[in-house]
């Protein structure tokens, strides 16, 4: 839909909106997982039978959400692109990757802690992608509100 509407200028936002999951999938998959190592709910024995499992347990560690992160960074880098012609609907798209980490809780594969450090985390990249698009595209590249 960007390449459509916006041609050029929606590839650059598609390419940076890549680098965006990736750099927020990098930090928590391969950095904080790594480092933090907590086992997910519905691997931590003292959890078992207390939680209603509704999907297989992934393997991996569970600190940080990854799947709270991406979203999250993708999102928030998208509400501060369109910003200017979204208004204050541009709040309301948050509510996406707030779904999607409350849903990783709610199938018990995550602590409400780890989906909320994703978000956070997602946030950060989402706005220091902003930052870099902004800042080190050209604007001859970049969309006008």
């Amino acid at each position: 839909f960007l390449v459509i509407k916006y041609k050029l200028k929606g590839l650059w936002i598609g390419i940076t909106m890549a680098a965006t999951m990736g750099l927020s999938d990098l930090i928590s998959s391969h950095i904080f997982k790594i480092y933090f190592m907590r086992l997910r709910p519905c691997m931590d024995d003292r959890w078992l039978g207390k939680i209603n499992l509704l999907v297989g347990c992934p393997h991996g560690y569970s600190f940080t959400s990854s799947h709270a992160a991406n979203n999250m960074s993708v999102w928030f880098f998208m509400m501060l692109l369109f910003a200017p012609y979204l208004k204050q609907a541009k709040y309301f798209i948050l509510l996406f990757p707030c779904m999607v980490g409350y849903s990783q809780i709610y199938v018990g594969v995550h602590y409400p802690i780890d989906v909320t450090c994703g978000l956070i985390l997602g946030a950060c990249c989402g706005g220091v992608m902003h930052y870099l698009y902004q800042k080190f595209l050209p604007k001859a590249h970049q969309i006008n509100f």
